[in-house]
């Protein structure tokens, strides 16, 4: 359970934060890569823990809250 929310929150984030960068001698990057590699990190340990089939639904989990997260986002937009 713990390692599922670890991953929701920060896709999530990666997601929301995505359009925010900041400036580097390379030129600016997005602060999504911040939580985004924690996202592989976890579906890696599921994988090794629970099998293919928490690894899968661990990422099916993750697409769903992102569309919800995505449609209540839209939402807010529009009734504001």
């Amino acid at each position: 359970m713990y390692l599922c929310g670890v991953f929701v929150a920060c896709l999530l984030l990666g997601d929301i934060i995505g359009g925010k960068t900041i400036p580097t001698p390379l030129g600016p990057i997005s602060v999504g890569i911040i939580p985004f590699p924690v996202t592989f990190l976890l579906t890696d340990v599921v994988n090794d823990f629970y099998g293919r089939r928490g690894a899968r639904f661990l990422t099916f989990l993750g697409f769903w809250m992102a569309a919800l997260a995505w449609v209540i986002l839209q939402l807010s937009s529009w009734l504001a």
